[in-house]
């Protein structure tokens, strides 16, 4: 075969090769903003699609009642874990695109989230038992919102949102990327990942 016709070849399968993964750097991009979107929009509605989020107990709603807090949404009190949700590129060896949408450095925040999603377990990533309630607890709750708690632990319900939303916009790209949870006490949220193109 003529060299000239195989280099010119080879000079259009790496066009081809560059194009498609600058095509699917853009979907990654695009589909972490849509992630970071769904994630804060499954909050103000109470769950993400096809998800049903156990309602907030009669205890807490009490509280946010005395607190002025008109919402009644899980995970939705102040708004401050809702617009916390960030989008951050991973920069990493440069051969595939990484962003990072959740959770980070804030380890209140990350504690909080976690807690609120996955409830209070002694299974799964959380694996934080149920809240003792102690007589301090008792007292302050009678006095300051008249709740009598009666219950020797607080148990908190799961509240699926991480992997829900991840899958519903891993399906709409049709699986172009991988989507990893990440649970580190620095971060809390999905990783995209741009698949490699090899050649």
């Amino acid at each position: 075969m003529d060299a000239g016709l195989i280099a010119k070849f080879l000079d259009q399968v790496d066009d081809f090769i560059e194009d498609a993964v600058d095509k699917q750097s853009r979907n990654v991009s695009s589909a972490a903003r849509e992630l970071q979107e769904l994630m804060k929009k499954s909050i103000e509605s109470g769950g993400p699609p096809g998800e049903y989020w156990p309602p907030l107990s009669q205890a807490t709603l009490k509280i946010r009642q005395a607190k002025g807090v008109k919402r009644n949404t899980p995970l939705l009190e102040t708004g401050v874990m809702k617009d916390s949700i960030e989008y951050h590129e991973i920069i990493d060896d440069g051969s595939t695109k990484k962003i990072f949408v959740g959770w980070r450095r804030d380890p209140e925040l990350l504690r909080k989230a976690a807690v609120s999603i996955f409830g209070t377990t002694t299974e799964g990533y959380m694996k934080a038992a149920h809240i003792p309630v102690t007589e301090a607890m008792r007292t302050m709750m009678s006095l300051e919102y008249g709740i009598h708690i009666t219950q020797t632990q607080i148990r908190i319900p799961p509240r699926p949102l991480l992997r829900p939303c991840a899958r519903h916009i891993h399906e709409k790209y049709g699986h172009e990327f991988s989507a990893t949870l990440r649970f580190t006490p620095e971060e809390l949220g999905i990783i995209l990942e741009q698949d490699k193109y090899e050649h």
